[in-house]
């Protein structure tokens, strides 16, 4: 599956679902595929294609990086920069809180400004 999404431009028509999951899945599984994460993150950086993401794409996403200890502090910062988007916090359930804390965490990627805005968008929410 790896060697097929790496090449022939097949990452080109993937979108952000498709992107996050495969990368969720890789996590999952232990996989370490440098070459397809390396081509996910691409992907992702593409100009205008991390708009289209969803809180739950960018916290697995940030996740499968943390997991498979891929530190891809520009792919971090750019998911940093999205959820700190106007309104884009507010899409945020727990578990999407969780898996970006934890990543960025994980990863030694310090941003307090996304953090305090984590903690303060889960202090004001219930989740219920």
């Amino acid at each position: 599956v790896a060697e097929r999404v790496t090449r022939d431009g097949f990452l080109s028509t993937a979108n952000a679902r498709d992107v996050a999951s495969i990368a969720w899945a890789y996590a999952t599984l232990g996989i370490k595929n440098r070459a397809l994460m390396g081509a996910l993150a691409r992907r992702t950086l593409e100009e205008g294609f991390l708009d289209t993401f969803s809180a739950k794409e960018v916290g697995s996403t940030a996740w499968a990086y943390a997991t498979l200890d891929l530190r891809h502090e520009t792919l971090l910062t750019a998911l940093a920069v999205q959820t700190l988007q106007p309104g884009f916090l507010s899409t945020f359930r727990a578990p999407d809180i969780a898996y970006a804390v934890w990543a960025f965490v994980a990863s030694g990627v310090k941003n307090e400004s996304l953090m305090a805005a984590l903690a303060d968008h889960s202090l004001q929410n219930t989740f219920f």
